[in-house]
């Protein structure tokens, strides 16, 4: 199994236990000029699987994966505008160890 698929496979089970133990400990995750600690960004996950909350969309494709990174974008609307999610994480020791999130609006 890929590291996307095993990314796409554990967020749409939302196994949350999964997840906590393939992260690696330093984990660090940034999205525009939010950074989040590995138990952070842990709890907020939690929160929004429990919303029932999208987190990664049907349309998650994936465009580029080595044993170092992950790269894969995703189209969805985030406050009333839609937008084009870059998500690239990066690992170490064959776990994710830093994720960044960029966030690109799209005109329509």
């Amino acid at each position: 199994m890929t590291y996307f698929d095993k990314m796409v496979k554990d967020m749409r089970n939302k196994d949350l236990d999964a997840i906590q133990d393939w992260l690696h400990p330093d984990f660090l995750f940034v999205a525009d000029f939010e950074m989040l600690t590995r138990e952070d960004w842990l709890e907020e996950t939690k929160k929004e699987f429990n919303r029932n909350e999208v987190t990664l969309h049907d349309n998650a494709k994936c465009t580029l994966e080595n044993e170092h990174i992950v790269v894969f974008e995703q189209k969805y609307v985030r406050e009333g505008q839609l937008v084009l999610s870059v998500n690239s994480t990066h690992f170490r020791d064959g776990k994710p160890w830093r994720t960044i999130i960029n966030r690109i609006p799209i005109e329509e």
